[in-house]
């Protein structure tokens, strides 16, 4: 693969089997359980603990969500949906509301009944293939660094290091001030960002919920 081209995830699995010392695969279509299945699975797990703090890609400040039949189903793929700030020429979401089995839940009136629609900043998870490719780097990496400790009991012994880690999430915090403007919301993510930087040490992945980042 050129290097011209951002990372794939059968090439985010051979830096991980080659963390370990395993020889890389041509195909992530192998049945069974093998270090390329377990390598995929830390990848995707790590690429939902790293997504649902929101950055610039997958946080829309200003989603409408409609409701139908009387109610609003959030999509699977958001991992956090608020009410939504103002901005310079909107006031913000009145309503305040939480996701309780996968469907609005408004807690001023106690109920899953909406007649209008909201505003909501909603964070969404995105595939790994639609990322940012300072973001799938810095996933890869993190991963590597978990993977090398499950498997080898010492990340240590690996070959990625907290200082590619480190390098890695400094690299998507600069797009991320590059790409985000000057405002309240910007203000909110950053402070995000400050109380939950991830630290270098490897960890089990978290996974996402309605209550991420607050």
């Amino acid at each position: 693969m050129p290097v011209t081209t951002p990372t794939t995830m059968l090439e985010a699995v051979n830096h991980l089997l080659t963390a370990i010392g395993t020889t890389p695969v041509n195909t992530l279509e192998v049945p069974g359980l093998t270090d390329a299945s377990i390598a995929k699975d830390t990848i995707e797990a790590t690429a939902r603990e790293v997504q649902t703090r929101g950055w610039w890609f997958n946080t829309m400040r200003n989603f409408t969500l409609s409701p139908s039949g009387g109610e609003i189903v959030v999509p699977p793929n958001f991992t956090s949906v608020r009410p939504a700030l103002p901005t310079s020429t909107q006031a913000g979401e009145t309503r305040q509301f939480v996701v309780v089995s996968g469907k609005l839940y408004d807690t001023m009136t106690n109920s899953h009944t909406f007649t209008s629609q909201v505003r909501a900043e909603v964070i969404r998870l995105v595939d790994f293939d639609q990322l940012p490719e300072s973001v799938r780097w810095f996933i890869t990496v993190r991963a590597a660094r978990i993977f090398q400790t499950k498997v080898m009991g010492d990340e240590q012994l690996g070959v990625f290091t907290s200082t590619h880690e480190i390098e890695a999430f400094e690299a998507i915090e600069r797009d991320h001030r590059n790409s985000t403007h000057s405002s309240i919301y910007a203000d909110r993510i950053a402070l995000r960002h400050s109380q939950a930087r991830m630290g270098p040490a490897p960890m089990g992945p978290r996974r996402g919920g309605q209550q991420q980042g607050q």
